[in-house]
């Protein structure tokens, strides 16, 4: 059965530049997991995975919140923001001065271990689970890292981007890492264990395919957000499902969701701005059932058959990939905004996809002149009740039932 792992990185709130601030806020725990987001998981039976930072465990609200989620099938990861615990934490007054750490690598392996074991100890006071989930904070983690969770009792990583170097930032460079699960072996990150060198963790890394907008992204620099992540924040959904189809394409079976609490919250990152994007963010989660465009098994099942629209990827090729991200610039097999030609070689896609079934949509209004953009005059309109008919038409002609 595939499985899309829905993450959250539970952190206090930021501003809308990242930005920390003392005291703390914490309303995308208080606020956005019961209000926004546990009706969405309730609605589509997910069972996310919130990577716990140690200042939400200094929160009671947020404590109530988690253990809440927990009642309701939610599992607990330890999250390690290292400057808020000890030893030689900051926490308090002055935060704001200081720049986000990698717990790999601006700390020795000793103090990294030290505060692990304190984080974990923290969620089983605060939360009573025992972790044994982790993903470091900024993606911070090397080969000591996993000697030490595996000392700890941990079983799973979500530390490493694939694609993605962080190392001019100071951080560990994930770029060649694998795409798909792998259990760690003892030697390396990056390396696959057999029997003898397992060092007890699977990692599980974040779902990060190659540069997005086609030749035009690989013309931009090397910069994290250029990459198509299985992340809302800032992918869109066509992007998404386009995600979700290089897993297919790969294999995958598994893919890994991220995203931070706080940005579903207005002006906490640079995401959400105002209501509107608040509101189409979290519609951009409700696409799934346990995860992104998972399919059932007999226990899972919803009841409900998704028959997806039938859209292919951009238009007139090359050109196409330079435009930008707007679904006028897919090919549906929609006959409104669609040439004729452009319709039979949606079809032909179809076939080379093994597609036994497809969905032509459109409005009843785009046949009425001066009722949608599509249909302005006389001749305009006998030209798409034509073009509508000689598809169909086409569409019999290789065997699809209407």
């Amino acid at each position: 059965m595939k499985r899309i792992y829905v993450t959250l990185d539970t952190e206090m709130d930021n501003d809308a530049h990242w930005g920390k601030h003392y005291p703390p806020e914490y309303t995308s725990v208080t606020e956005g997991i019961p209000k926004m987001l546990r009706p969405i998981w309730n609605r589509y039976q997910v069972h996310p995975i919130y990577f716990v930072s140690p200042e939400v465990l200094y929160d009671e609200r947020c404590v109530a919140v988690l253990k809440n989620e927990i009642q309701k099938g939610a599992k607990i990861g330890a999250h390690l923001h290292p400057e808020y615990i000890e030893p030689d934490s900051i926490w308090g007054k002055g935060i704001e001065k200081e720049t986000a750490k990698f717990p790999c690598s601006d700390y020795p392996d000793n103090i990294e271990r030290e505060k692990l074991k304190n984080l974990t100890e923290l969620i089983r006071e605060k939360l009573g689970v025992v972790p044994v989930w982790y993903r470091a904070a900024r993606f911070g983690a090397d080969i000591e890292t996993i000697n030490t969770l595996s000392e700890l009792g941990y079983r799973y990583d979500s530390s490493v981007t694939p694609n993605i170097d962080w190392s001019k930032k100071g951080g560990p460079n994930h770029a060649n890492a694998r795409l798909k699960s792998y259990r760690i072996s003892k030697d390396g990150l990056y390396q696959s264990a057999g029997e003898e060198d397992y060092s007890g963790i699977v990692e599980k890394p974040v779902t990060i395919f190659g540069k997005r907008w086609g030749l035009l992204g690989r013309l931009l620099p090397d910069n994290w957000l250029f990459y198509r992540w299985l992340r809302p924040t800032h992918m869109t959904y066509m992007e998404l499902r386009g995600v979700v189809r290089e897993m297919e394409k790969n294999n995958m079976a598994e893919g890994v969701m991220m995203m931070h609490t706080m940005e579903i919250m207005i002006n906490k990152t640079p995401y959400v701005r105002n209501t509107w994007m608040q509101k189409y963010y979290l519609w951009s989660y409700r696409i799934s059932k346990d995860g992104l465009y998972q399919s059932a098994g007999e226990e899972d099942y919803s009841g409900i058959v998704e028959k997806p629209v039938t859209i292919f990827g951009k238009r007139w090729g090359l050109l196409g990939r330079l435009l930008p991200d707007n679904w006028l610039f897919y090919r549906w097999l929609r006959p409104t905004h669609m040439t004729y030609m452009e319709l039979r070689g949606v079809v032909r896609e179809m076939e080379k996809n093994n597609m036994a079934e497809g969905v032509m949509m459109m409005h009843t209004m785009e046949i009425m002149i001066n009722k949608t953009p599509y249909v302005r005059n006389t001749w305009m309109q006998k030209y798409y009740l034509w073009r509508l008919a000689m598809s169909l038409s086409y569409m019999k002609k290789q065997g699809y039932r209407l």
